[in-house]
């Protein structure tokens, strides 16, 4: 009996740090919510709170029929969204390259050669202005929000200032901020550039990571 009463005391040491205790059933059919706290000569340890007051209950270990437990979510896992799960899977397995893509700036050769066909992902950080003058608000990779159609752009319907691509001479796409697969277009050289009719008057830089 007193080694079966070491070997309960150790499990539920252990199961006290790493596990919240939410329920626990009693022979006599009482059943309480709370947090186990500890185990003593043969005394489990309880934490209840009902709506008025908080106690700590002294139960016999042969008066438990069981105790369920919820595992303990750390901050940092709570904080993990599907999003976050869904990217760091994208990630797994590629290559990666940072490089800066300055709004004043043509075309930036990536020095990446791809395959149509290829998947890739980018990260990217950052603000630029659009035109002269300091006074002139920032904005992301997605480009301005209101779009305006513009022939000269190397994409005419897409945002002014938007994080685009292109393989080789072929057309451009559209990158933006956009959290998502990019299925490469063509085989070649990966360019990235800034969705803008005239370069000379911007300012600012996007930071690109490339997995691929």
């Amino acid at each position: 009996m007193k080694k079966q009463a070491i070997i309960f005391m150790v499990f539920l040491v252990v199961i006290t740090l790493s596990l919240k205790a939410d329920k626990i059933v009693l022979r006599n059919g009482e059943v309480y919510y709370g947090e186990l706290v500890g185990y003593s000569n043969g005394i489990v340890y309880f934490d209840v709170q009902d709506r008025y007051r908080a106690q700590t209950l002294r139960i016999p270990k042969i008066e438990i029929v069981r105790i369920e437990f919820v595992e303990e979510t750390s901050p940092a896992q709570s904080q993990i969204t599907e999003e976050d799960r869904y990217i760091e899977e994208m990630k797994r397995g590629k290559r990666q390259k940072a490089v800066t893509v300055f709004a004043n700036v043509p075309w930036l050769d990536t020095l990446i050669d791809v395959r149509e066909g290829q998947i890739l992902f980018f990260e990217v950080k950052g603000t630029i202005r659009i035109g002269p003058g300091a006074s002139r608000a920032r904005i992301g990779p997605e480009g301005e929000l209101k779009k305006i159609w513009n022939d000269n752009k190397p994409i005419p319907g897409e945002s002014t200032g938007a994080l685009i691509g292109k393989i080789g001479d072929s057309g451009a796409f559209y990158i933006g901020n956009q959290k998502r697969e990019f299925r490469m277009p063509a085989s070649g050289r990966l360019y990235l550039g800034i969705n803008d009719d005239f370069l000379g008057d911007n300012s600012g830089y996007f930071t690109v990571v490339i997995y691929y």
